[in-house]
């Protein structure tokens, strides 16, 4: 054996380190004295306790039963009245829709479902019937010549370019 020499020095090392180890376990095991004093005793009957006061403010949601608490409010807080004003009609915008090509479509020969390619916002997409695209557009119908895409309530046909 060349390292004899340097074996018996790493069994010293692991030795030292084992030898530690046990020494801070047992250390840590041992009941103390006491608590260490600095100088200055006191007796547990100088010490005054204060007792910290609050009111808890349970106000929220019961989030089992869904009821709010039954908490009584205090009556400093002052109870603030909405003016409920009349609801204006809302009209619906007219929504515009982007620009969409249509380039065809790809189908396995057992397949059912055929794979559109679009360009929607020039960007490309590979997709099937009732694929959502984004901003809700969606394509409810794929042909050889045309897709049928539908936003919000409308659809609307794209031919193929």
């Amino acid at each position: 054996m060349k390292n004899k020499g340097l074996t018996y020095l790493m069994l010293i090392v692991v030795g030292v380190i084992w030898y530690q180890v046990f020494f801070r376990i047992k250390s840590n095991l041992e009941a103390d004295a006491g608590p260490p004093s600095n100088g200055n005793s006191f007796a547990l009957s100088d010490l005054r306790i204060k007792r910290d006061t609050f009111q808890l403010a349970a106000n929220y949601r019961d989030p089992f039963g869904g009821k709010m608490s039954a908490v009584s409010r205090p009556d400093t807080v002052p109870r603030i009245r909405k003016t409920v004003e009349p609801r204006q009609k809302v009209y619906p915008v007219e929504q515009s829709w982007v620009k969409i090509r249509y380039y065809g479509l790809i189908r396995k020969t057992d397949s059912k479902n055929p794979l559109a390619l679009l360009n929607i916002d020039n960007e490309q997409f590979f997709l099937r019937k009732g694929d959502d695209v984004f901003d809700g557009y969606k394509i409810q119908a794929i042909y050889r010549d045309s897709v049928l895409i539908s936003y919000g309530k409308k659809s609307k046909y794209f031919y193929k370019q």
